[in-house]
């Protein structure tokens, strides 16, 4: 994984990589009360971020309900 520095100095590559990224994907952004945080940090890895740790949980239900 890039680091912050390297997005910063390749900036325009980091942008290139988001938009081909987010092409075929629909973009949520979600808001969180911070009791639902706190039981989330429960069961979260804390090296995940939030938003990786939902996409998974969603997925994880979509799934579920495919098959």
């Amino acid at each position: 994984m890039p680091t912050p520095e390297w997005r910063q100095r390749n900036a325009h590559k980091n942008r290139q990589y988001s938009a081909k990224y987010n092409e075929n994907n629909t973009v949520v952004t979600v808001v969180l009360k911070p009791w639902v945080v706190e039981e989330v940090n429960k069961i979260k890895d804390p090296s995940e971020s939030y938003g990786g740790w939902v996409r998974k949980q969603i997925e994880a239900w979509a799934e579920k309900l495919h098959t």
